[in-house]
């Protein structure tokens, strides 16, 4: 595959990096050259440019695009985030829902937050937040309100956010560091939720992400706690499971069609 991607001369890395760096304020020349340039190259080859010049030119007639390019260059969320892929191919499936109103979005929480995160960053960074009404349901009910999300130095280390391979860009840009850890700002207003309430109510989402909750239980617990999913979807409505999860000896699994590549759940 490498052998088709377009080739980049030094002096043409160099010279977009001044451009980008001084003009759009991107920061690229923190990154490595070898990085930046594998990175720019399969950038070219997804979006079908068919040489380097072309893109730099197009770049330079529409610099009111170029937000969405430097995030991927310079954030490189794919080395951040665990199970990337999984979350990509659902980010392209908000991107390719057409409606008039956002999108309802439940995102059952246990605790650590990571997903909340993960996906408020992955929506910052695709622009989507006016595309999702986003409600985070809550297994163990906590919080009424929260601002900030706080990590300690271990979950930093083995969490699900990859600190570790993350740029100081990005981490400037979404976390405030700290001696023991960081710290996550709440970038707006979160809507708290308890899933018992959510189900007695009878409450349902377009999207429900549910990850990684039914892995510790047992086949009987398992089920219940996948039939309460059933109740919080309406027909069309996508269930986004963790990697690793499985549902198909269910006795309810018929109700959902499933994604032949993705832990993604289409509901009949």
């Amino acid at each position: 595959m490498h052998s088709s991607l377009i080739d980049i001369n030094l002096t043409e890395l160099r010279g977009f990096i001044s451009y980008t760096d001084s003009r759009l304020g991107s920061q690229l020349s923190e990154l490595s050259l070898v990085v930046l340039k594998t990175r720019l190259q399969l950038y070219l080859a997804k979006n079908q440019f068919a040489t380097f010049n072309s893109f730099y030119t197009y770049l330079q007639l529409n610099e009111k695009k170029h937000e969405a390019l430097l995030s991927d260059l310079i954030t490189s969320p794919g080395e951040l985030f665990r199970d990337y892929d999984s979350w990509l191919y659902l980010i392209d499936k908000i991107k390719s829902v057409k409606k008039n109103v956002p999108l309802r979005v439940g995102l059952i929480e246990s605790g650590n937050h990571f997903d909340t995160i993960t996906l408020l960053i992955l929506l910052d960074l695709h622009f989507l937040h006016k595309n999702c009404e986003l409600s985070i349901i809550e297994s163990h009910p906590r919080h009424k309100a929260i601002q900030a999300i706080a990590l300690n130095n271990k979950e930093l280390e083995t969490g699900i956010i990859n600190f570790g391979k993350a740029n100081r860009s990005l981490l400037e840009r979404y976390f405030i560091m700290k001696d023991k850890g960081a710290e996550y700002k709440i970038p707006f207003d979160l809507s708290f939720q308890n899933l018992s309430d959510c189900v007695e109510q009878q409450l349902t989402y377009d999207i429900l992400i549910a990850r990684n909750h039914t892995i510790a239980y047992n086949f009987t617990h398992h089920e219940v706690i996948f039939e309460r999913y059933l109740k919080l979807l309406h027909s069309g409505s996508i269930l986004f499971a963790g990697n690793k999860e499985g549902f198909k000896w269910c006795k309810k699994y018929i109700a959902l069609q499933a994604d032949e590549n993705y832990p993604i759940y289409t509901k009949n």
